[in-house]
């Protein structure tokens, strides 16, 4: 939903706001007591008589506060909580909406709110550039500010030889609950002009030098990396060499990444079993989808799909009513990606239904409890190659 002010002030409690404004002086003698809820048009005003630099100030925050204001920026904190040792999951779930919960977070655990907002960028990030290498040393990584250091001067180097950008490069490292160790690295973009107003007001163009992006999520337990970068197959493979021979290199021996750690042979079998523990609550699972490539279909590639979001209904039940006996095995074809729906049971709410997709190299997945769940099922099921 796009920010706007009233509508943001209006989805906040009055006690949190008051919280908030009680550090700018021109709220000092304002009434509290007498508003009520939802009512902001005085509290509105009283903020746009700041002085213009704290205006902006606050505008600033509402917008930050305002983009964690979802479910999925709820999911965040709590998980970015988790990471620093707090668990915050009731008090959140205590709160009447996303705007509560989010402000609430700001102002109580600013930390964790601003490691959230990394987190949430992050996930955000296209999944068609995510890939996940295999074969790495197990182990768990001691991560130092010279590491990454050295790390933000290597992807400096690759982009500024590459494609010229890439001046400057930070990296920050968060080591999640989990035990997975993500590093956020963001290198110098090409400087550029927006149209904007100088500090006397006067509209003009303005230098602007952005950021873009590049993720590792190293998971130490399984020997694996997954890893995000813009600019396909060969930027990945350089890229994922750098990361090794910086943070994993530590004895100065080459380490060998995987680059094709999910089988995808195994989606020609319809009878693929998916096993699960009742723990679990994984209703039902099946691929509802895949895109193949024949030798003779002239086209060369074509997708089948089972049908709408939603249904549960299995692709090989289509195939097997618009193939031919002798076809349907799909036994000299190539598999290059396979969609699966599965229905996760939440108590207290409605099934889940979860749809992603997987090919030789990546795995559309989330970092939820319940996604992380069916990651971990990924190996169990025999679809994730051991390291």
């Amino acid at each position: 939903m796009q920010y706007n002010p009233r509508s943001f002030l209006r989805q906040v409690p009055n006690s949190l706001l008051a919280r908030h404004f009680s550090h700018f002086g021109g709220f000092a003698d304002f009434d509290w007591s007498h508003l009520k809820e939802s009512r902001i048009e005085g509290m509105f005003e009283q903020w746009q008589d700041l002085p213009a630099i704290e205006r902006r100030q606050v505008g600033g925050t509402f917008r930050k506060i305002h983009s964690m204001a979802t479910a999925r920026g709820t999911r965040v904190l709590i998980e970015a909580a988790r990471d620093r040792g707090l668990d915050i999951a009731q008090d959140m779930g205590a709160l009447k909406n996303a705007h509560e919960r989010a402000f609430t977070c700001f102002l109580d655990h600013p930390d964790v709110f601003e490691n959230a907002r990394t987190l949430e960028h992050i996930e955000a990030l296209p999944r068609r550039s995510w890939e996940k290498r295999t074969g790495l040393p197990k182990q768990q990584l001691e991560v130092t500010a010279a590491c990454l250091a050295e790390l933000g001067s290597r992807i400096s180097d690759y982009y500024f030889e590459r494609e010229g950008r890439g001046e400057n490069c930070k990296v920050e490292h968060r080591r999640r609950a989990s035990g997975v160790d993500s590093f956020f690295a963001y290198p110098a973009d090409y400087s550029s002009e927006l149209l904007g107003y100088d500090a006397d007001g006067e509209l003009a163009p303005q230098p602007w030098n952005g950021a873009f992006e590049v993720a590792f999520a190293h998971d130490g337990l399984a020997g694996t990396v997954d890893q995000y970068a813009e600019g396909g197959k060969q930027v990945r493979d350089e890229l994922s060499e750098i990361f090794a021979e910086v943070i994993l290199d530590q004895d100065k021996r080459p380490v060998q990444c995987r680059t094709r750690p999910y089988n995808m042979e195994l989606f020609k079998n319809r009878e693929l079993p998916f096993p699960s523990n009742p723990v679990d609550r994984l209703i039902h699972i099946a691929v509802v989808g895949l895109r193949v490539r024949s030798q003779s279909y002239a086209g060369g590639t074509f997708t089948i799909s089972a049908g709408e979001r939603g249904s549960l209904a299995s692709v090989y039940d289509v195939i097997q009513d618009i193939f031919a006996e002798d076809r349907a095995d799909l036994a000299h074809d190539t598999i290059l990606e396979a969609t699966l729906r599965a229905l996760v049971d939440c108590p207290g709410k409605r099934a889940r239904s979860i749809t992603f997709k997987i090919s030789e190299t990546r795995c559309d997945l989330g970092d939820d409890a319940e996604e992380q769940m069916l990651r971990r099922y990924l190996k169990i099921w025999g679809i994730e190659r051991e390291s």
